[in-house]
């Protein structure tokens, strides 16, 4: 067996090895499936759609958003925000995707006693298994500004950590 002459050489391997090895841990993260839908199809819902695509595709593939519409639009599910567990499957299936995330977002004008005008910007956000059927996980990120551009861009923000 040959000796390496240098400690380069020895880091260089050792880096390459650790390297293989955390692909081999990371693998399977990369091949989890995941597809966005908005099934409302509002402005607001597809572009934070977009956004949090965007987000997760550093961690898993995701699905290309226009297809998964299409998949979506060929279940015909009456209440796409109250599915059972066989319409979830029935739906990832359709898809072809391991898990799929249903958003509904809003920026909306609001008022109260406590604040003059403000606009609130939300997006509820379900993420569903398609192998159980099951809801997985829910969040209700929401932001109040002054202005209806400066609440969509604080729920812009709110999609990094979210995917966290």
């Amino acid at each position: 067996m040959p000796q390496l002459r240098s400690n380069t050489s020895k880091s260089a391997i050792l880096a390459l090895l650790c390297s293989c090895f955390l692909l081999t841990l990371t693998a399977p993260l990369w091949a989890q499936k995941i597809a966005i839908l908005s099934p409302d199809a509002t402005k607001t819902s597809r572009d934070f759609a977009a956004r949090l695509g965007e987000v997760l595709s550093e961690t898993f593939t995701v699905l290309d958003l226009d297809l998964a519409r299409a998949a979506h639009a060929s279940t015909a599910t009456e209440t796409p925000f109250n599915l059972t567990a066989e319409e979830s499957k029935r739906l990832g299936s359709a898809i072809g995707s391991d898990f799929f995330v249903l958003i509904r977002a809003a920026n909306q004008p609001r008022s109260s006693f406590q604040k003059p005008q403000y606009h609130e910007a939300h997006a509820a956000i379900f993420l569903v298994s398609t192998r159980s059927g099951h809801l997985v996980l829910w969040s209700l990120p929401t932001v109040e500004e002054s202005t209806s551009s400066a609440a969509a861009k604080g729920l812009d923000r709110s999609v990094r950590p979210i995917s966290d």
